[in-house]
């Protein structure tokens, strides 16, 4: 019999994740969400090439993502939110161009996006918030302009990390984008114009960084409306934006 689906119920495991899981070569299916599996997430990982799903997430990996999970170009979903993991999202990540949904959300990650996050094309929900946390500064640098390639991003949130510069003109061409959260971060410069394009948002906050200009008004004719949250230093049209109170 060839096992294609592994999955690890709740336990009170606190050990090493196996490196014995690289044999099972012919794996399609890895959930060990809700564990207390330590330390390092093994290079092994990476032999299983048949991997569509991988969750991994509410454990306590730590260490740096193995480079080796670009080896994985079947995999659909990548979910190592809620871990200890560190170090910058590894380039190698960005091989994996039939992932759908990447979630790294509240780790102790840092650095650099990389700028070939783009190679992604169908990636529906790219996951970055909460990493700014104990003694992690977060995901850092400038968001890069290859977001702009990811046509199919439908949620993408890099809320609680220290991204700088501005925010890039190129998110106005992910058309399918829904939901935009770029809170809490130190991002500047003014609103760009081509937000306004984005006519499948719900969602979108721009809060707390050191933002200037003016909210899109294309995005205030949306039906139903957008919940926009902006601060006082970027121009609202009345009635646009939630608790704007400027």
């Amino acid at each position: 019999m060839i096992l294609t689906k592994f999955y690890i119920p709740i336990t009170v495991l606190q050990e090493n994740f196996p490196p014995e899981i690289g044999s099972l070569t012919k794996l399609e299916y890895l959930d060990v969400e809700m564990n207390r599996f330590e330390g390092a997430l093994p290079p092994e990982i990476g032999n299983l090439e048949d991997l569509k799903v991988l969750i991994i997430a509410k454990n306590f990996f730590e260490g740096e993502l193995p480079a080796e999970v670009g080896n994985l170009l079947d995999l659909r979903q990548l979910v190592a939110s809620d871990n200890l993991f560190s170090g910058q999202i590894p380039e190698d990540v960005t091989n994996l161009r039939k992932l759908d949904q990447l979630n790294l959300h509240n780790n102790l990650l840092s650095g650099a996006i990389p700028e070939s996050i783009g190679n992604l094309e169908d990636l529906t929900i790219l996951t970055l918030s909460n990493n700014r946390r104990r003694d992690s500064d977060g995901i850092s640098g400038e968001l890069p302009e290859g977001l702009g390639q990811l046509s199919n991003l439908v949620q993408f949130d890099v809320s609680i990390n220290s991204i700088s510069g501005e925010i890039p003109a190129a998110l106005g061409e992910c058309a399918n984008l829904g939901i935009l959260n770029l809170q809490d971060n130190s991002m500047s410069g003014d609103v760009p114009a081509e937000l306004g394009s984005l006519s499948f948002l719900t969602s979108m906050n721009l809060r707390t960084n050191d933002l200037e200009g003016e909210v899109p008004d294309a995005l205030c004719s949306i039906e139903p409306p957008v919940v926009i949250e902006v601060d006082c230093t970027v121009t609202c049209t009345a009635g646009c934006c939630t608790d704007y109170d400027c």
